[in-house]
């Protein structure tokens, strides 16, 4: 079983920056929902962070640190840029145009550094101020998720070079710069990555040297962006750490180095590999989710998933299918309530005392609240009067916790890779094990 035949690798940071440390336990810091171009790019960003250092899927136990791209003014000019397209028409002539844009830029470039405001430089990179807006253009037609309703900030490009790697920001209160946020990026794609680390040696070593090609910042493609970019190379942002891999060994991340080692041994043309690498990845990180829930739940390997290819009417294998996506999706729910009964019942102190026959109710109820704040990093207070009182409410606030953050996660992974999908022209999205594309390699 992996729990049995693996090591648990112990979290050396603060749970108290935490309002529950639970599933984290289980499973990492953290899986969460996140798009499937968020998961890409994340991934991407730290395995192009660590290839800066040297250390490209170096095997890795504690918290792996490397600096993201910001690619501020690549950003500014792509989405932070709205008039360019109206001042080339409306322009008398090109260096009418010209100095229009440049100081419209000044005024409304959103930079860290007030050198960054100047994009004098591209008059010497382009022929005519046309051309610079037809690069634009260009390159605005490979933003990923275009539809998204947040902020120029959180747009993402299709990862044609390293330069597209770039880290998400949200604005400072009045527009003066950048601040870190958490919204596209979770930490699930830096999880990928500390999986593939922790792969056997052999299928890591290929993987960097296929990956390595494409953080070649001297590819065309990329040249494209460095094309908009004073000083040859994309700025970078602070320094990002402290996602959390709780196993040392798992059978899932041999899996996925497998299956990530067969797409890139495809050869396919220039970045069509990424196109499918974001979905293969959402793939493994839901079978990893399910494995160890299946193991904290006394199980060996993984559950079954039955799929089906959708028809008009519902049949046997549909019904099957609708059962199996139920049974897995609440794995992680009964994960949750075992390892709270394991970790409670394997509290030997804990157990004397309620065991004790000479302490209250009420003194008992005290230092079972004490031991739950301390075990799992509970920063909230809870009701009860009794043991049982106590219990319940806890596995309460444990179930929402699991339900909003990882069991929300495990939905949106089932959607990205393309195991679950609800039916058209319904209102209520009952998701089924439907049209799965495996391309596992064993």
């Amino acid at each position: 079983m992996i729990l049995a035949n693996t090591k648990i690798v112990p979290f050396t940071g603060s749970r108290a920056a935490h309002k529950l440390w639970l599933a984290e336990a289980i499973w990492g810091h953290r899986i969460e929902r996140q798009s499937t171009s968020g998961l890409l790019l994340e991934f991407l960003s730290m395995a192009e962070g660590m290839h800066r250092q040297g250390k490209l899927l170096e095997h890795e136990l504690g918290y792996a640190s490397y600096m993201p791209y910001l690619s501020t003014q690549l950003r500014n000019l792509l989405f932070n840029n709205p008039s360019v397209e109206d001042i080339a028409q409306e322009s008398g002539n090109d260096e009418e145009a010209w100095h229009t844009w440049l100081t419209r830029m000044r005024e409304v470039a959103v930079v860290e550094k007030e050198s960054q405001r100047d994009f004098a430089y591209l008059r010497e990179r382009f022929d005519s101020f046309q051309s610079l807006v037809d690069l634009i253009a260009l390159l605005r037609n490979i933003t990923l998720d275009p539809a998204t309703t947040r902020g120029w900030t959180y747009m993402l490009l299709f990862p044609i070079g390293p330069t597209a790697f770039y880290d998400e920001r949200s604005l400072k209160r009045g527009k003066e710069g950048f601040e870190r946020t958490r919204t596209v990026f979770t930490r699930t794609g830096e999880l990928a990555y500390l999986m593939l680390s922790r792969a056997r040696n052999e299928f890591r070593t290929e993987i960097a040297n296929f990956l390595s090609v494409a953080f070649e910042p001297t590819a065309p493609k990329n040249r494209l962006l460095l094309r908009l970019i004073n000083g040859g190379h994309a700025d970078l942002g602070e320094e990002k750490s402290g996602t959390y891999l709780p196993y040392a060994t798992h059978p899932a991340f041999d899996r996925m180095a497998q299956d990530v080692l067969a797409l890139f041994r495809l050869n396919l043309p220039g970045a069509d590999t990424f196109a499918h690498l974001g979905p293969l990845l959402a793939f493994h990180l839901l079978l990893y989710q399910f494995e160890s829930a299946n193991a904290i739940l006394g199980r060996d390997g993984l559950p079954a998933l039955i799929c089906e290819i959708l028809s008009p009417r519902p049949n046997l294998v549909r019904r099957a299918a609708v059962a199996s996506h139920n049974d897995n999706e609440s794995l992680g729910a009964q994960a949750v309530e075992r390892y709270i009964e394991q970790l409670l019942g394997n509290d030997e102190e804990l157990s004397r005392v309620l065991a004790d026959e000479h302490l209250s109710e009420v003194d008992k109820c005290e230092v079972l609240k004490d031991r739950i704040k301390a075990l799992f990093a509970l920063d909230q207070q809870f009701d009860g009067t009794t043991l049982e009182q106590i219990r319940t409410e806890f596995l309460r606030i444990a179930r929402k916790a699991y339900t909003d953050a990882a069991g929300d996660a495990v939905r949106s992974l089932s959607t990205q890779c393309g195991l679950a999908s609800g039916p058209p022209n319904t209102g209520m999205r009952l998701q089924t094990n439907s049209c799965a594309i495996w391309c596992m390699s064993t």
